[in-house]
């Protein structure tokens, strides 16, 4: 390899698929730890393709197409997580991914329109179609489970579940944090973070997959 670029994304994904391993390890048979391993999966999905863009130059629209396919899953995924976590098991929760179907069906006629515009060692960025109303589609299940979460947690102190439950709250927080600096920068004439979220996002998500791990290894002294 001539640079390094995409090098800290394959770094991400190694972590993360030792994470998904000790996850494996520590199902137990339980719907909200599978979850969590779905998530963790789709987390380091996405850096292992970012690291095939940017470090093993294979930067098809394909490729990038499929980074996009992997992530869209992640905040609707995330929401059923944590509605799991507290007993709201409803069949209806499951329309919060037709938003996600949506995008997947239209990008994948659309795959020409992905365009893998730069790479560096820590971040890339694309070109897509929608790319606003995909923002927002993207955004709102992820600001609904901060939101659950922290009522949740408000309203039952002291006992493990909320604890656990406030690791996971700030861990979204935490992988909020370039998303609400894209978008002061962006009232300021700034469009630079806006141009690269989806993948300095996925890198402060390493947050995510080891707040994941924690709750599944912690997650058989919850007394259901």
């Amino acid at each position: 390899m001539s640079n390094w670029n995409g090098f800290v994304s394959l770094l991400i994904a190694a972590v993360e698929f030792i994470l998904l391993c000790v996850v494996l390890f520590h199902l137990k048979g339980k719907k909200e730890n599978i979850l969590a391993a779905v998530l963790i999966f789709l987390l380091m999905g996405y850096q292992f393709l970012e690291s095939l863009i940017c470090y093993f130059n294979v930067g098809s629209s394909f490729v990038a197409f499929l980074a996009f396919a992997d992530i869209t899953f992640l905040p609707p995924t995330g929401l059923i997580l944590v509605w799991t976590i507290w007993g709201n098991t409803v069949k209806k929760n499951y329309l919060v991914y037709l938003p996600a179907l949506f995008f997947l069906v239209y990008y994948s006629l659309t795959i020409d329109k992905f365009i893998v515009n730069t790479c560096t060692v820590f971040y890339a960025s694309y070109s897509y179609p929608l790319g606003e109303s995909y923002g927002f589609f993207y955004y709102a299940p992820i600001v609904i489970t901060i939101f659950y979460l922290r009522e949740k947690v408000k309203d039952n102190p002291g006992i493990i579940k909320s604890k656990l439950s406030g690791i996971l709250v700030f861990a979204y927080v935490f992988i909020s944090i370039p998303v609400a600096a894209g978008f002061i920068l962006r009232s300021f004439g700034d469009s630079f973070v806006l141009s690269v979220i989806e993948s300095v996002m996925c890198k402060f998500a390493l947050s995510l997959a080891l707040a994941l791990t924690y709750f599944v290894i912690n997650n058989k002294q919850i007394n259901d």
